[in-house]
């Protein structure tokens, strides 16, 4: 998004931010590669960053309702 639309659209800007977020959340840790070994500590911890996860998904669908409804209304 060009420097100029992004004030124009601080609803899909924070969507974006959201999402950028939700990965470091949603993945069970930095390495990652499609496979992990976990104890139950690890699971545990990782069982409350998809819970955030699933909040920031949340709040990007909602950043992006926004940002449809505004543009929508500007029309």
């Amino acid at each position: 998004m060009p420097p100029e639309a992004r004030q124009d659209r601080p609803n899909l800007l924070a969507a974006v931010q959201a999402l950028i977020g939700l990965k470091t959340n949603l993945l069970p840790s930095d390495e990652f590669d499609s496979e992990a070994k976990m104890d139950m500590a690890a699971i545990s911890e990782w069982a409350g960053r998809l819970r955030k996860a699933r909040e920031a998904a949340s709040l990007v669908y909602l950043f992006w309702v926004s940002d449809v409804i505004d543009r929508t209304e500007g029309k």
